[in-house]
């Protein structure tokens, strides 16, 4: 591949060897849901409740608005943000590592180069995604993410963390979405055992919720996904001095 990775991940670069015809839209999903679009408002979403040195109540805290974000805003139940978000406040030491290596957030203020940064992070993710995905075919023996990312590749267990299942449409047809909608709410940090329940509420609300859209036929399209992003990245950008 001749492009750089700053190539790849430029959100305004149009790709220069693609078929975008119908067909080919229709069978990477490209009408239904841009993936890509969908994690990077999670990400600018993350990186606005996130903040170095939270405490443990703080912690809790941003990821309970996080879920209400995740079921309010972007309303999706989408599992990868929501096991990155687990792993950033809620886990043990260990995985909060390991989601701290994937979203590489820094401290001060924030500019368009960081949106930029957070682009990218999407796009790992975004990788992860496909790759979780991968894992569950039948006739994939050991899938793998090709990358000089150090901090990617060592993300291994976290890519088993998530599971896909299949949410079922409510509709005449008895058709299902293949959808990444189940995550690992393990391991908890032992000083936060006592938010068990309320986690498995939230979630469950947050599954709800997705079923029900679902059977009315809702799907996020690029036009959608754009716009929250536009207002996530000013809100961002607005209080980006935050450290």
């Amino acid at each position: 591949m001749s492009l750089t990775r700053t190539e790849i991940m430029d959100p305004d670069r149009r790709p220069s060897h693609f078929d975008e015809d119908a067909e080919h839209r229709e069978l990477l999903g490209l009408d239904e849901i841009p993936h890509i679009w969908l994690m990077y408002a999670g990400v600018l979403r993350l990186r606005q409740l996130w903040h170095p040195g939270q405490t443990l109540s703080e912690r809790a805290k941003a990821f309970e608005a996080f879920v209400q974000w995740l079921r309010c805003d972007l309303r999706v139940n989408a599992g990868l943000l929501l096991q990155v978000a687990f792993n950033l406040w809620i886990s043990n030491d260990e995985a909060q590592g390991q989601a701290s290596r994937l979203l590489r957030f820094r401290a001060g203020a924030v500019s368009h180069a960081t949106l930029g940064r957070l682009w990218g992070t999407a796009y790992d993710i975004t990788l992860i995604a496909c790759h979780a995905a991968v894992l569950q075919l039948p006739t994939a023996f050991d899938a793998v993410i090709l990358t000089f990312d150090r901090g990617l590749a060592e993300m291994r267990e976290f890519f088993e963390h998530v599971d896909t299942d299949e949410i079922p449409w409510a509709s005449t047809r008895g058709d299902g979405m293949a959808w990444n909608s189940r995550a690992r709410l393990e391991p908890l940090h032992p000083r936060l055992e006592h938010m068990r329940p309320r986690l498995v509420g939230w979630v469950e609300g947050l599954h709800q919720d997705a079923v029900v859209r679902l059977a009315q036929g809702y799907l996020p399209g690029l036009d959608d996904l754009r716009e929250l992003v536009r207002v996530e990245e000013q809100q961002l950008l607005a209080g980006g001095k935050r450290t």
